[in-house]
């Protein structure tokens, strides 16, 4: 009996774990952490090296493990890869996610991303702190604290721009109120690469500090963004499963022992 108890908690450890692995890396193509203090652009675990316009500064992170950060301020920029391709129904990436733990404490408009270098940035903080863009904004990130992002795109639908903030909720705007975006192809899809805090290259931008950045190639469902929380990191830290593991081991040689 105490080996079947053993078993079914080292069952339940592994599956729990499992489960989130999968739930938060599902469809993760792109990753940077900004560990490396000597190369801020490297890719962490897939999408390959940023692109740096201008010039960045390595900072503190949110803390253990996640305790490398950069900070940009106006002019300077990040271009990413977007390898997903066509999704939607369209022939550009239509339906995907983008995560960012920033922290920022400006007192105007800031830019967070821009799908393209030609025209105004697409999401923004504005000066009441909130995220959004249209004029449809929630939340508070320009507090000094370290935030999670998480924009979910789905093109074309009724809610084509989902904005939570540390796992919660903070809106859905609907098509009728993005000016040109919540179409598929339009303004919000996405080409081969994407920008991160640009605004024309050079507009309303502040100093942020972003710690993590990650693209997923599909509209995350709401569990899967919950399941993300807050800042830090995206998958569980290899020390994470490797506790996980060892008392599993430990849970089986101990039942061998008793028998």
């Amino acid at each position: 009996m105490r080996f079947v108890s053993k078993f079914m908690a080292f069952a339940c450890v592994t599956v729990v774990g499992l489960a989130f692995v999968s739930q938060s890396n599902a469809g993760l193509v792109g990753l940077w952490q900004f560990e490396d203090g000597g190369d801020l652009t490297a890719e962490t675990l897939v999408g390959g090296p940023l692109v740096l316009t201008g010039s960045d500064a390595a900072v503190p992170g949110p803390g253990v493990p996640d305790s490398g950060a950069a900070s940009l301020g106006e002019g300077d920029f990040y271009t990413a890869n977007n390898s997903i391709g066509a999704n939607g129904g369209g022939t550009l990436t239509n339906q995907y996610t983008i995560l960012m733990d920033i922290k920022d404490s400006s007192s105007g408009f800031n830019a967070l991303l821009d799908m393209d270098l030609g025209g105004d940035g697409d999401l923004f903080i504005n000066d009441d702190g909130g995220v959004g863009i249209s004029g449809e904004y929630a939340g508070v990130v320009n507090d000094g604290e370290w935030r999670r992002v998480v924009a979910v795109y789905d093109l074309g639908s009724a809610g084509p721009l989902t904005i939570y903030i540390d796992g919660v909720l903070a809106q859905t705007i609907s098509s009728g109120d993005i000016s040109g975006g919540g179409v598929v192809d339009g303004r919000f899809a996405l080409q081969n690469t994407f920008t991160v805090f640009s605004d024309n290259g050079g507009g309303e931008e502040f100093t942020t500090s972003i710690s993590t950045l990650a693209l997923f190639d599909s509209a995350l469902g709401s569990g899967a963004v919950v399941s993300l929380g807050g800042a830090g990191p995206v998958i569980p830290e290899p020390s994470t499963m490797a506790l996980m593991l060892m008392f599993g081991l430990g849970l089986s040689v101990t039942s061998k022992r008793r028998r």
